[in-house]
């Protein structure tokens, strides 16, 4: 469980360094959240800040996305084309669609629109093939999907931490002991490409 936990750690730890230094806001349960109803935010000192959508947060629009809802699938589109899109503007989206591809066995899906560039970039700056990402996602689908199933309501989970990490990038984590025993306990993700991408597990 340690080996696995530092192995995924240890493989994509540029990313890490990639990251400018931000002072750090908490943001615990389902307040200041997007698209949550009322609560304040962590860094407002008179407590009166409305939450705020993931487009004021991350300051660009999100456009609908051209094409057909798959029944049963949700943020899931089918192009005229016939393509698969996955609609992955926040980050309970993303966790969805993770899921789902693990589940379904859609490594394509999952290494085209889930795995970040700068995952993909830190695996071949080691020499490394970048679908080894995917790779280690599927020989490790027990231990992932245990962590997605602490966040059943993504970010807005009651009793989870979502931090910046800058740049773009966040980290949820669980907070108050559930995630002892877990092989990984947060999860780390980036916007990019327009919606939000897997950096890495921890």
């Amino acid at each position: 469980m340690i080996a696995a936990r530092c192995a995924a750690s240890l493989v994509l730890l540029a990313l890490c360094a990639a990251c400018t230094e931000e002072r750090i806001v908490s943001v615990r349960g389902m307040a200041n959240l997007p698209g949550a109803e009322g609560g304040i935010r962590a860094d407002d000192a008179r407590g009166t800040r409305a939450p705020q959508t993931w487009e004021q947060v991350l300051g660009e629009s999100l456009p609908p996305i051209e094409g057909t809802p798959v029944e049963g699938k949700p943020f899931r589109f089918r192009t005229p084309d016939r393509k698969i899109v996955l609609q992955s503007y926040a980050p309970r989206q993303l966790m969805i669609h993770l899921a789902e591809t693990l589940r379904a066995g859609e490594t394509d899906l999952l290494y085209e629109q889930l795995l970040s560039n700068e995952t993909k970039d830190a695996y071949r700056a080691r020499g490394m093939d970048p679908h080894d990402a995917t790779t280690f996602l599927t020989e490790h689908v027990e231990g992932v999907m245990r962590l997605l199933s602490l966040f059943p309501l993504g970010e807005q989970t009651p009793g989870v931490a979502l931090q910046p990490l800058g740049r773009g990038a966040y980290r949820l984590e669980s907070t108050g002991g559930l995630s002892e025993g877990h092989t990984f306990r947060s999860i780390d993700m980036v916007f990019e490409r327009g919606g939000f991408r897997l950096l890495m597990l921890n």
